[in-house]
């Protein structure tokens, strides 16, 4: 369940919409254990990157001392370097 709702803002991340609730949604599942939550996690926001880089890399910045790069599955290596 929560690996969907992540994806299900995958379409709409990719038109650069919902920036807010989807910074919530993963707010909210970002230290879930489960693999295709972090990868749900790690695609929408790959998605959003694409119309809010800035806005992403700021959000990823939030998460840095939590140390949680191994955590999500972001297969882009430009914001890998956000997490470490």
């Amino acid at each position: 369940m929560k690996s969907r709702a992540a994806v299900s803002l995958v379409k709409p991340a990719r038109k650069g919409m919902f920036l807010k609730e989807i910074f919530s949604v993963t707010d909210k599942i970002m230290l879930d254990n489960d693999d295709l939550v972090r990868k749900g996690v790690g695609w929408v926001l790959k998605e959003a990157s694409r119309k809010h880089e800035q806005e992403v890399k700021d959000y990823l910045m939030k998460w840095k001392d939590l140390k949680i790069r191994n955590e999500i599955t972001i297969d882009d290596k430009k914001y890998q370097k956000y997490l470490i």
